[in-house]
């Protein structure tokens, strides 16, 4: 395999994982709210998974890198 093949295909899964990171929408039910106060209505970031935003950034940053060696690459070699 050529070093442009595979990095084509390390591009395909990337782009695989930075799409399936975007449409995860996890299944987190509401626990009991005692604190009437709290308005779990507005702040859907807490249902968020932990992490996943800074993964998927990077995840793009990747993405991005492997495009830009992709177009190098025919100049080295």
């Amino acid at each position: 395999m050529s070093i442009h093949s595979e990095t084509t295909s390390l591009l395909r899964e990337m782009e695989l994982v930075y799409q399936s990171i975007k449409s995860y929408q996890p299944t987190i039910t509401n626990p009991p709210i005692l604190d009437s106060s709290v308005d779990t209505e507005t702040n859907q970031d807490a249902r968020q998974l932990y992490g996943l935003r800074p993964f998927l950034e990077a995840v793009k940053r990747d993405i991005d890198v492997i495009k830009q060696v992709l177009l190098l690459l025919p100049r080295i070699y």
